[in-house]
C-alpha cells in the first residue's frame, strides 16, 4: 500500500515538472520548432509518393499477361456420332438334307470354295434307284396297254372303262416316277449360292435327316453392317447419307458407303431404330459378326462459329470465355463474355449464342486471365 502511494507521488511531480516546463517555453521558439518539424514532415510525405508511384507502376506492369488472341469468323462445322455396328451376311446357312438316308460320299472339305449348284454330300439312295427301275419297267407296260386299248376305242372296240382304266394306270406311275425321280435328287445336297464350306458336321456313313445340320456354308463377298442408333437422331440422319465404317480388329480397314436402309420400328426396350449398311469385303477379310464402328454424321453447317472446347470455362451462370476490351485509360483488358453452346467434335464446341463475327477471344493464356485483366496481345490467329 505504502509502495503504490509513493509511485503516485513520483508520477504526479513528473507531470507538475512537464506543465511548468511548457508554460516557461518561449512562444516563438515553440513556433520555429513547430515550423522546422512541418516542413520535414512534407518533405517526408514526398518521399514516400514518389516510392508509392514507383511501386504502383510496376505493380501494373506485372499484371499484364501476354496472350494469343482467335479471331471469329464462320467456317464449316461438322458433328458426327458413333454407333456399334455387327457385322452379318444374308448368305449365310447351316444345310441339312430334305430327307432321310445314310451319307454315302462327302463331295467337299472344310474352307473349300463351292458354286451355286455344285453337288456337297450324297445321300445313300439305292432302294430309291430300285424302286425307280422298277416303276420305269411297270410304265412301259402301262404304256403299251394304252396303246393298245386307245386303238380299239378309236375302232369302238371294247368298252370305255377298259380304255379308262389303262390310261389311269399309265398316268400314276408317271406320276410316280416323277416323284421318286425328284427324291432321289434330293439324295445329293447341293449348294444354294456362291460361298466356302466353313464347316462339316457329319461325315460318310452318319445317318442325316431333315433339321439336322450338315454343314455351314457363308457366302463373304457381299456382307451387310446393322447397328443400332438412337430414335433421338432421326430427324438428322436419312438414307442415302454417307457413313464411315472402321473395325477395331483391321484399324487401318476403313470404308465409306451409303446408309442402304433405316428401320421403320423403334426398339421399346432401348428407344434405338437399326440401320443397315450394304458393304464390298475383298479379299474375305471380314468375317461375320465382326463388330465394327459406324460414324455418322448429324448436324452440318458451313457458316457455324466454333471455337477450342478447352477455352471455355464455367461458372455458376454458365458457360463463358474472354473477350478484349479497352478501359477508361485504352488499355487492353479481358471481359468475360458469357456463351451458349452446341455440340462438340473434334475439340471443337458450337457456340449458338454470345459469340459474333469479328469477336477477339483469348485463346493461348487463357487459363491466366481474369475478369478485367491487362493484356499484352502476343499474336493473333
Amino acid at each position: 500500500m505504502k509502495t503504490s502511494i509513493k509511485l503516485l507521488y513520483v508520477i504526479l511531480l513528473m507531470f507538475v515538472a512537464s506543465a511548468c516546463q511548457q508554460e516557461t517555453q518561449d512562444p516563438k521558439t515553440e513556433l520555429k520548432n513547430l515550423k522546422a518539424q512541418l516542413k520535414a514532415t512534407q518533405e517526408r510525405i514526398k518521399e514516400l509518393e514518389a516510392i508509392i508511384g514507383k511501386d504502383n507502376k510496376t505493380k501494373l506492369k506485372t499484371k499484364a499477361v501476354v496472350v494469343d488472341l482467335l479471331k471469329i469468323e464462320p467456317d464449316t462445322f461438322t458433328h458426327y456420332i458413333t454407333v456399334t455396328g455387327n457385322v452379318e451376311s444374308d448368305n449365310q446357312a447351316y444345310i441339312s438334307p430334305e430327307i432321310n438316308g445314310q451319307i454315302k460320299r462327302v463331295l467337299v472339305k472344310e474352307g473349300q470354295h463351292v458354286k451355286k449348284g455344285q453337288a456337297l454330300v450324297v445321300l445313300n439312295s439305292e432302294i430309291t434307284e430300285k424302286t425307280i427301275n422298277e416303276v420305269e419297267t411297270n410304265l412301259e407296260l402301262a404304256k403299251t396297254v394304252y396303246e393298245k386299248q386307245k386303238e380299239l376305242w378309236d375302232q369302238n372296240i371294247g368298252s370305255e372303262m377298259q380304255y379308262l382304266q389303262a390310261k389311269n394306270k399309265m398316268k400314276s406311275l408317271e406320276s410316280r416316277l416323277e416323284t421318286l425321280r425328284a427324291q432321289k435328287q434330293m439324295a445329293t445336297i447341293r449348294a444354294p449360292y456362291d460361298g466356302i464350306v466353313d464347316n462339316l458336321f457329319q461325315h460318310e456313313g452318319e445317318m442325316a435327316s431333315p433339321g439336322r445340320q450338315v454343314l455351314q456354308l457363308i457366302n463373304l463377298k457381299n456382307l451387310k453392317v446393322y447397328a443400332d442408333m438412337s430414335e433421338r437422331y432421326l430427324p438428322y440422319v436419312h438414307k442415302g447419307d454417307m457413313a464411315t465404317v472402321s473395325f477395331p480388329t483391321y484399324p487401318n480397314f476403313i470404308l465409306k458407303v451409303p446408309i442402304y436402309r433405316i428401320g421403320n420400328v423403334i426398339n421399346p426396350a432401348n428407344r434405338t431404330v437399326r440401320i443397315q449398311l450394304n458393304i464390298k469385303n475383298k479379299g474375305n477379310k471380314l468375317k461375320p459378326n465382326i463388330i465394327s464402328n459406324v460414324l455418322l454424321r448429324d448436324y452440318y453447317n458451313e457458316k457455324a462459329i466454333a471455337i477450342p472446347s478447352v477455352i471455355i470455362k464455367q461458372d455458376l451462370k454458365g458457360d463463358y470465355v474472354f473477350i478484349i476490351t479497352k478501359n477508361e485509360k485504352g488499355e487492353m483488358i479481358a471481359k468475360k463474355q458469357y456463351i451458349k453452346t452446341g455440340v462438340s467434335h473434334n475439340a471443337k464446341s458450337l457456340v449458338v449464342d454470345g459469340l459474333k463475327p469479328g469477336d477477339k477471344v483469348v485463346y493461348n493464356g487463357y487459363n491466366l486471365v481474369r475478369n478485367g485483366s491487362l493484356l499484352k496481345i502476343n499474336q493473333e490467329l
